[in-house]
């Protein structure tokens, strides 16, 4: 057997007609091909040792792409995938573990982080860095209230929204952002900006002295998580030193 999967110019009968299983025109494979490369490369001999013959790659391909399907996996989580099995596990996953590995548990106060800093990329008219649909469009239903109001009064309402958003299979892409023109009279400079995110802060420190909570759990979690190669942007690394006051 090759060291790679090589396009295939065929699809077996038994194959589910999936999206998985037809050539990506960047790729110039499929998809599942591509998958199956990358945990190959992932997990040298382990990988492939389970594969006999040409018959169980296939059967691995259609099972797999069905599965993918059944659980709406975009390229985008597949790639989170990846990422996620690879510090995870020793040996290869199963496709309920890969599933489980695309859309991984996200820290309700680390979103939080990640959406405050967000919105204030897109309204300088950057996309902002994701990494999570689900914590985009969280933050996109609730950008005004994360905007106006500190983490403790946004706390319950934050978490329920972004459960709900993790758990749709149909979540659209991430958009560029349009641009916010305000009301005559309205309009808000940076420094007012600046005193909603600080208003936050406090707000995090207000329900930290009265339940314990660590208003800055979340900024030593990120550090952690890049020290560890976890992809945590450089945003979210700076935000994490600042309020360290490593910065």
């Amino acid at each position: 057997m090759s060291a790679e999967i090589v396009p295939q110019a065929w699809v077996p009968t038994t194959a589910p007609a999936s999206a998985w299983l037809q050539v990506h025109p960047a790729l110039g494979i499929t998809l599942m091909d591509h998958l199956f490369n990358r945990l190959d490369g992932a997990y040298p001999h382990k990988w492939r040792s389970a594969f006999p013959d040409e018959r169980s790659v296939e059967n691995w391909r259609e099972s797999w792409a069905e599965a993918l399907d059944e659980a709406a996996i975009t390229f985008e989580e597949m790639r989170i995938g990846l990422r996620v099995v690879r510090m995870r596990y020793d040996w290869g996953p199963s496709v309920t573990e890969f599933i489980k590995a695309c859309r991984p548990s996200v820290d309700p106060v680390l979103a939080y982080h990640e959406a405050m800093a967000g919105l204030n990329e897109r309204s300088a008219g950057r996309i902002g860095e994701w990494s999570h649909r689900a914590v985009f469009w969280a933050a996109m239903q609730l950008k005004a209230q994360l905007r106006t109001q500190p983490y403790a009064h946004v706390r319950a309402v934050w978490e329920h929204v972004l459960t709900t958003q993790m758990a749709r299979n149909d979540l659209p892409d991430i958009h560029a952002p349009s641009i916010e023109l305000p009301a005559p009279g309205q309009t808000r400079t940076q420094p007012e900006r600046a005193r909603e995110y600080i208003a936050g802060i406090h707000g995090a420190k207000e329900l930290e002295a009265v339940s314990g909570y660590d208003s800055r759990g979340w900024a030593r979690a990120v550090l952690q998580r890049a020290e560890r190669g976890e992809g945590v942007t450089i945003t979210m690394c700076k935000m994490a030193e600042q309020a360290l006051g490593l910065r």
